[in-house]
């Protein structure tokens, strides 16, 4: 390898080094999207027909649809992702190479959920009673 980029004599390690990672890098994306298409199959479980790019309900939200709690599973998922300030929509092929976990969007539409209500209300209406401020 160092003679195909002009090392005829000498191997210095570094060089050797660089060389390496510049080979592995491709091998590191490939299993790198091996890893992820397999954590994606795991996620959504056994039993459930499973599609790297398709939305399906995983087991946990199939539970919470099935007991009727569609409605606080997602009011639930849509407060976590704002608390950890986490991007609202990815690119389909973006998600599907660096998340593991399907993103919020895939799953209230798995869910089915529609929305339309201010699920902050509460909080707003127990920090403005604390700080005070009255209608």
């Amino acid at each position: 390898m160092y003679r195909s980029f002009g090392f005829m004599n000498e191997q210095p390690v570094l060089i050797g080094l660089m060389l390496f990672i510049y080979v592995w890098k491709p091998m590191d994306h490939t299993i790198k999207w091996i890893m992820q298409i397999n954590s994606r199959r795991n996620e959504y479980g056994a039993g459930i027909h499973t599609s790297l790019f398709v939305s399906h309900v995983l087991i946990p939200d199939q539970f919470a649809l099935n007991l009727g709690y569609k409605d606080e599973l997602a009011r639930a998922l849509i407060k976590l992702q704002v608390k950890n300030l986490s991007a609202m929509d990815a690119d389909w092929l973006y998600s599907a190479y660096n998340h593991s976990h399907p993103i919020l969007v895939e799953r209230l539409r798995a869910l089915r959920y529609k929305g339309g209500e201010d699920i902050f209300a509460d909080e707003k209406r127990k920090t403005e009673e604390a700080n005070g401020v009255t209608e």
